[in-house]
C-alpha cells in the first residue's frame, strides 16, 4: 500500500512539474535553469526506482520521500528568494561585445593539461595493476591528485572554446577538441563514468544556450552549428561504444556477471523484461540495464541511510574529502570514519555489497550534518546558488555563461552524490572560480 501512494503521489507531481514548465515563456532558458536540472534528475530516477520493476529488498519508505520532497523544496525555496531579491539592479542593456570578442588564450594552460595527463597516467600504470575496462580500485598519492588538478582545467578550455565559437560563428580549435579527449582520459584509464558524464552534460548545456543567446540576445548567425552538432553526434558515438565495452566487461566475463552483481550488491531482482533485454541485446542490453540499475538503486541506499545513520558527523569534511584526508586523525573528521559506519549498517541489513553505491546528495550530507542540518544547508545552498545565477546574468560573459552550465550540471549529478565529493567535478570548478576572479579584475581595472 505504501509503495502505490509513493507512486500516486510521485505521478502526480511529474504531472504538475509537466503542466508548470510547459507554460514557462522561454523554454530555453531553462537549458540554464538549476531548479530544472534538480526537478528533472530525481523525477527520471524516482520514477526508474518506482515503476521500472526492480524489486529492491529495502524500499523507499513514505518518511525518506518526504524528507527528499522537502529538502528539495527548500533549495529551490532558497533560489527563488535570491533570484528575486538579490542583485536586483538593472541589467544594461548594452551588451559589452569584447567580453565575447576578446578571446582569452587558453593554449598555454592546455599544453600544461596535456603535460599533467601524461604525467597522471605514466604516475597510475606505474603504480598499480591497470586493466582497461575492469580496473577500479587505485592507489592515489598527492603526486597524482596534483597531476588530476592540472589535466582538471582541460574541461574549462573545452567548454569555453565551445561557447566562444558558438557566439562568434568561429571555427572551434583543435586544442579545444583536444581538451575534451584530456579531460576523460584518466577517468577512462581507471575504467570510470563520472567524467563522462560531467563533460557530456555541461558541453550538452553549453552548446545550445550559447547558440540560443547568440541568436536570440546577441543577433548574429550560429552558421557553424550544423558542423558542431555532427561532430557532437560522432563523439557520442565513440563514447557510447566506450560505455558498452566497459558495460560488457567491468564485472567480469560471464554472460551473467553484471546482473549477478547488481542482484548481489542491492539484494534485488529484475523482471523479466529487463532480464529478456540484458540477455538480447549483447553489451547495449547491458549497458540499459547498467543505467537503469545505477539511476535506480540509490533511493534504497537512501532510505537505509535516513532510517539507521546516526553520527558520525563531519560538518562538511565527508564531502570535502579531499581536505580532510590532509588532516589528523586526532581531528576527528576523516570521511573513513563515516565510511566504516556506512558498513556496519550494510552489513547489520545483510546487504554488505550497498556500502560502495551512491546514496544522493542529500544522503551525504545527511553524513556531515545530520537530518535537521542537512535541511538547514539545502536552504543556504539554494540562496547562494539563486544568488550566483542573478551575479552571472549580470553583465553577462563566456565565463559566467560556463559557471551557470556547471551549476545546472551539479544539480543534475545531486541525484547520485554530492557533486563537492567528486574530483572530476570540483576541480575543474576550482579552475573555473580562478578565471572568473580573474576577469572580475580585469573588468575593474578597465574602469
Amino acid at each position: 500500500m505504501e509503495q502505490i501512494i509513493l507512486k500516486i503521489v510521485t505521478l502526480t507531481l511529474i504531472v504538475f512539474g509537466i503542466i508548470y514548465f510547459s507554460k514557462y515563456k522561454n523554454k530555453q532558458k531553462l537549458l540554464i535553469n538549476n531548479c530544472f536540472w534538480l526537478i528533472l534528475s530525481w523525477s527520471i530516477c524516482i520514477v526508474l526506482f518506482l515503476f521500472s520493476g526492480i524489486q529492491y529488498s529495502i524500499k523507499l519508505k513514505i518518511e525518506s520521500f518526504v524528507y527528499i520532497l522537502i529538502v528539495l523544496f527548500l533549495f529551490c525555496l532558497g533560489d527563488y528568494i535570491s533570484k528575486k531579491y538579490f542583485f536586483v539592479e538593472k541589467k544594461s542593456k548594452k551588451i559589452k561585445n569584447d567580453f565575447w570578442i576578446n578571446k582569452i588564450n587558453m593554449l598555454p594552460l592546455f599544453i600544461f593539461s596535456c603535460i599533467c595527463v601524461i604525467c597522471y597516467i605514466i604516475y597510475i600504470f606505474l603504480n598499480n595493476n591497470i586493466t582497461l575496462g575492469v580496473t577500479r580500485d587505485i592507489n592515489f598519492s598527492w603526486i597524482s591528485t596534483s597531476f588530476l588538478i592540472g589535466s582538471s582545467s582541460s574541461l574549462i578550455i573545452w567548454l569555453y572554446e565551445l561557447a566562444y565559437a558558438n557566439i562568434n560563428d568561429k571555427k572551434l580549435s583543435w586544442y579545444g577538441i583536444m581538451s575534451f579527449i584530456i579531460f576523460n582520459l584518466p577517468v577512462i584509464v581507471i575504467s570510470g563514468r563520472d567524467a563522462l558524464v560531467i563533460s557530456l552534460v555541461a558541453t550538452f548545456i553549453v552548446f545550445f544556450y550559447s547558440r540560443y543567446y547568440a541568436k536570440t540576445i546577441l543577433k548574429k548567425s550560429c552558421n557553424n552549428s550544423k558542423k558542431l552538432i555532427k561532430y557532437g553526434c560522432i563523439a557520442i558515438g565513440i563514447v557510447m561504444f566506450y560505455l558498452i565495452f566497459l558495460s560488457s566487461n567491468r564485472y567480469g566475463n560471464e554472460i551473467d556477471s553484471a546482473l549477478r552483481m547488481f542482484e548481489w550488491s542491492a539484494k534485488c531482482t529484475f523482471p523479466d523484461y529487463l532480464k529478456a533485454i540484458y540477455y538480447h541485446l549483447g553489451g547495449l542490453g547491458q549497458f540499459i540495464i547498467n543505467g537503469i540499475y545505477y539511476y535506480s538503486s540509490q533511493f534504497s541506499k537512501f532510505s537505509l541511510i535516513f532510517e539507521e545513520y546516526s553520527g558520525p558527523y563531519l560538518g562538511g569534511f565527508y564531502q570535502l574529502h579531499y581536505l580532510s584526508r590532509l588532516m589528523p586523525d586526532s581531528w576527528g573528521v576523516n570521511y573513513q570514519l563515516v565510511t566504516e559506519q556506512v558498513g556496519i549498517i550494510t552489513s547489520n541489513a545483510g546487504i554488505p555489497g550497498l556500502k560502495v553505491f551512491w546514496e544522493t546528495a542529500i544522503g551525504y550530507s545527511i553524513y556531515d550534518f545530520g537530518k535537521w542540518g542537512t535541511m538547514l544547508i539545502s536552504f543556504g545552498g539554494g540562496l547562494l546558488v539563486g544568488a550566483i545565477y542573478k551575479w552571472c546574468e549580470n553583465k553577462k560573459s563566456i565565463l559566467k555563461m560556463l559557471f551557470q552550465a556547471y551549476i545546472c550540471t551539479a544539480m543534475f549529478l545531486t541525484v547520485e552524490l554530492s557533486p563537492l565529493f567528486d574530483y572530476f567535478y570540483i576541480f575543474p570548478l576550482a579552475w573555473l572560480i580562478v578565471f572568473l576572479i580573474k576577469e572580475i579584475f580585469n573588468e575593474r581595472r578597465r574602469k
